[in-house]
């Protein structure tokens, strides 16, 4: 899952909801869409796939649009994420309570709070290209877990909701990364400067994995982080 914090001092964000306020439904505006997509860095808001691994997109509402109790938020911004389609069918009219919000949720007043990155930073994370859950308090709800198998991100069961895909595509990331690591240990171990636009590029390219604009960048910072940082310390020296 990757956190956005739809930041409302940003331009983009400010548009959307303008658009959305004079929008007769959220779907009716086809620019909202586009603005979602950019704001999400067309990654979907809970598998962190692309529209490489999931086809095409929708707009997901965290709390049901068909629901009575959350009809009037159908519109707002905060409710409304990019997701691909097989997330936000598995999703359904699940009741999201219970499960992390990719930035706001409803207080008990009916009020939006923007929830805690580190939250999600310190609870949710990869081992390889499997996603596992931490829960910090014992005594709370695990919404970590209940996360990874509403969605079944590890493909691990529920044949109606198998997503062998987004696994098999998540391998080959971790692939790709391993590979240029490997490629880059064995560059600067055997150091030429004539090697150095090589050098240069694969370093460029393994940042890329890690940028929010990439899908799986969380796994690839979980796995590689410290590697990368440490490659790009030595090529600097």
């Amino acid at each position: 899952m990757k956190y956005i914090d739809k930041d409302k001092s940003s331009s983009i964000v400010v548009e959307t909801k303008e658009l959305l306020n004079n929008a007769t439904d959220y779907n009716s505006d086809p620019k909202v869409k586009e603005n979602l997509r950019r704001i999400y860095n067309g990654c979907c808001a809970y598998c962190e796939c692309t529209p490489e691994a999931g086809a095409y997109y929708h707009i997901e509402h965290f709390y049901p649009k068909n629901h009575d109790t959350y009809k009037k938020y159908r519109k707002d911004i905060e409710n409304l994420h990019y997701s691909c389609p097989i997330c936000n069918t598995i999703k359904g009219q699940e009741d999201p309570s219970e499960i992390f919000s990719p930035n706001y949720y409803l207080d008990a007043t009916g009020n939006w709070v923007l929830s805690s990155k580190t939250k999600i930073e310190e609870e949710l994370f990869y081992v390889g290209h499997l996603l596992f859950s931490k829960n910090k308090n014992p005594e709370s709800i695990n919404r970590g877990q209940k996360t990874i198998d509403l969605f079944n991100l590890n493909d691990e069961y529920h044949e109606s909701k198998r997503r062998k895909f987004l696994v098999e595509s998540r391998i080959r990331c971790l692939a790709d990364v391993s590979d240029i690591i490997k490629i880059l240990i064995d560059k600067l171990a055997n150091y030429s400067s004539k090697d150095n636009p090589v050098i240069e590029i694969l370093l460029l390219k393994l940042v890329e994995f890690t940028e929010a604009t990439s899908n799986y960048s969380t796994m690839v910072i979980h796995n590689f982080g410290n590697e990368i940082i440490k490659l790009l310390k030595i090529y600097l020296q």
